[in-house]
Parts: structure tokens; C-alpha cells; sequence
């Protein structure tokens, strides 16, 4: 997934059933039959990936409610996204 940058578009997807346990997010996978969860950060990035947005403005908007630096975050956001869409919880547009 080394094609990914800050124009790079994401969706969650929409298939998984997920419900939110004080804060942490837990995702299934019916039809794998998997599930994940995330916390903090991550559970904030699932709230924000509702809707189809950059990974730019994603690192924006981190930025703008943690202590982050921008470049940083981005770095960050580029080593989290393939572990995401490796597992088929986010989706590019």
C-alpha cells in the first residue's frame, strides 16, 4: 500500500457491524467471521472515516483535537491505513 498519500480517499466499510463500548469501537466482519476493535485515536479516525474523506484531511483534523505534530500524524496515518485495508475495514474511493 505504498500509493497511498495525502490525497489518498477512504470510506469505513459500510458492511461491517460495529457498535461503540465507552469509547472503543468494535467492528465484525460477518461474513469472515472476524472482529476488531480500536481505541483512542483509532476510534476517533473510525468516527471521522463516516464519511469518504483524504487521509490530509483526516491528519488535519487530528491535529486540530490531539497534540500531534502534522508531520507526525501523517506519518502515522500512512503506517495505520494499510493494516486497515489489509483487513478490509476501510475502503479508497
Amino acid at each position: 500500500m505504498s500509493d497511498l498519500n495525502r490525497e489518498t480517499v477512504l470510506v469505513r466499510n459500510q458492511e461491517l457491524v460495529f457498535t461503540d463500548m465507552d469509547g472503543e469501537f468494535i467492528m465484525l466482519d460477518v461474513q469472515r467471521g472476524l472482529y476488531f476493535g480500536v481505541g483512542g485515536v483509532g476510534s476517533r479516525i473510525w468516527e471521522i472515516l463516516q464519511q469518504p474523506i483524504s487521509i490530509g484531511e483526516i491528519c488535519q483534523l487530528i491535529c486540530a483535537e490531539f497534540e500531534v505534530d502534522e508531520d507526525k500524524c501523517l506519518a502515522d496515518l500512512l503506517g495505520y491505513f494499510p493494516r486497515l485495508l489489509k483487513n478490509n475495514i476501510v475502503r479508497i474511493l
